[in-house]
């Protein structure tokens, strides 16, 4: 699709810039990244109905040997539109019972229902989602999430030596700019320029001791292991998961036990998740008389 056929998102614009298409660019600035990695609701479900297709698992419409080519099809993109707005509809449900995390930056005036125009996740949030719901991800989704990753590691390299090169100027012999098209010499003496910058930085960072690592944020699927883990072990307790405030308080007590303070609110509006999380989970129970 040409640049010239995209509709502009509904915006308001000042009048002296009236004459630029905006695109939901105001949404993306705010975005951590400015949003690099991030899709929203209608973005991320029609890569997932794209993922459905090229791996065989849309009934009654096949996927085409040319893929990825053809996802671009117009004809192709009218037949995914049912799955589309089915997993859009699948993802906003778990956004709004806290199953899936996702940035909100727009809601219904009316209802205050996330707008999925306005609601962004990444990539691995949107596969940990399907997942949560028995979708696995497919050969189209991972190479997107390859793409995505190579392209997040080459823009730290790029970072990274800017900021090094700032930091460690005064100790570099030669203080010249990286041309392109350069013969190879010239590309060897910038590639030992390199080098010696990543060896000042190591020694650096060796002088100035070990180096804290920061603790990993959990991830939604990592998040919802810990409340089903919680959920069996209230189940053990005699505890029923569905009263989350009589529970919170006795956990609140029980981590006083322990020496840890935990607040009760905090306790409540984790456990709140649990139901919810439990209904999409859980599995048939098998027919004791079969």
């Amino acid at each position: 699709m040409n640049e010239d056929e995209l509709i502009p998102a509904p915006a308001d614009i000042d009048d002296a810039n009236w004459h630029t298409p905006d695109f939901g660019s105001m949404d993306y600035l705010l975005l951590p990244d400015t949003g690099r990695y991030h899709y929203s609701l209608e973005d991320a479900s029609l890569l997932a109905a794209c993922d459905w297709w090229t791996g065989g698992r849309i009934e009654g419409f096949p996927a085409s040997d040319d893929w990825p080519a053809d996802v671009d099809a117009p004809e192709v993109r009218k037949n995914l539109e049912p799955t589309r707005i089915a997993i859009r509809d699948l993802l906003l449900r778990s956004v709004e019972k806290g199953i899936c995390e996702a940035e909100v930056m727009g809601r219904d005036a009316s209802n205050s229902a996330p707008l999925p125009a306005r609601t962004f996740i990444t990539l691995d949030q949107l596969v940990d989602c399907l997942e949560l719901h028995g979708h696995s991800s497919g050969d189209f989704l991972s190479v997107k999430i390859q793409e995505e990753s190579e392209s997040r590691q080459d823009f730290a390299n790029a970072v990274a030596y800017d900021r090094a090169a700032l930091r460690h100027a005064h100790q570099m012999r030669e203080r010249s700019e990286i041309q392109p098209n350069v013969d190879e010499a010239e590309a060897l003496r910038e590639l030992l320029k390199a080098k010696n910058l990543q060896i000042t930085h190591l020694q650096l960072q060796l002088l100035s001791g070990p180096q804290q690592q920061l603790p990993k944020k959990l991830s939604t699927r990592e998040k919802n292991t810990l409340l089903l883990i919680i959920a069996a072990a209230c189940k053990s307790a005699g505890l029923d998961h569905k009263r989350w405030a009589k529970n919170a308080a006795i956990l609140c007590d029980s981590a006083n036990d322990l020496g840890v303070s935990l607040g009760e609110s905090t306790i409540e509006s984790h456990l709140k998740s649990i139901p919810d999380l439990l209904t999409v989970r859980s599995k048939p129970t098998p027919n004791k008389g079969s």
